[in-house]
């Protein structure tokens, strides 16, 4: 039930209109899926394969993907924008390798409400940078989605009676 309130969460962040496109909010939600999936299989790999195996399997899969998705709308980079590709890259595959070991060593329902902080600093960078203000609608979604992870987590915690 948490897991539907948390979905709920999400279509009051995407505020679906009768008139609105519904790929961006399509697209949100898929890769919100996938992402769980590849936690999912990051949780299992970890049992028989080294944290630099996974990161390598998951960016390599991920680079492919984007890589078939780019080419309709494929421009060369410029020598500014590869080194930002670069910083991103790396910045992106140390902070994979570190949920990796994360993932590994403690419990999905511990590890997942850490991640919530990612919405934090969306918000904080998307001021920063673009000037984007969060819509009280906004906010509202990310406090549902954030209250059902943080029951989820209650309540695995009283369940394995840590």
């Amino acid at each position: 039930m948490a897991v539907l309130v948390g979905f709920g969460g999400v279509v009051v962040m995407a505020r679906p209109e009768a008139d609105a496109p519904l790929l961006p909010i399509f697209v949100g939600v898929a890769a919100a899926f996938f992402y769980a999936l590849a936690m999912i299989a990051v949780r299992g790999l970890s049992r028989t394969e080294s944290n630099t195996a996974i990161v390598v399997y998951l960016l390599l899969t991920t680079t492919v993907v984007s890589g078939v998705a780019a080419i309709p709308d494929w421009v060369q980079p410029g020598g500014f924008d590869l080194g930002l590709m670069l910083l991103v890259g790396t910045l992106g595959g140390a902070a994979q390798v570190l949920m990796t070991q994360a993932f590994r060593l403690g419990r999905a329902a511990v590890v997942a409400p850490f991640e919530y902080t990612g919405m934090i600093w969306a918000t904080l960078l998307g001021f920063l940078v673009f000037g984007d203000v969060p819509t009280p609608t906004v906010l509202a979604g990310a406090g549902i989605i954030i209250a059902s992870g943080l029951y989820i987590l209650y309540r695995e915690t009283l369940r394995r009676g840590d």
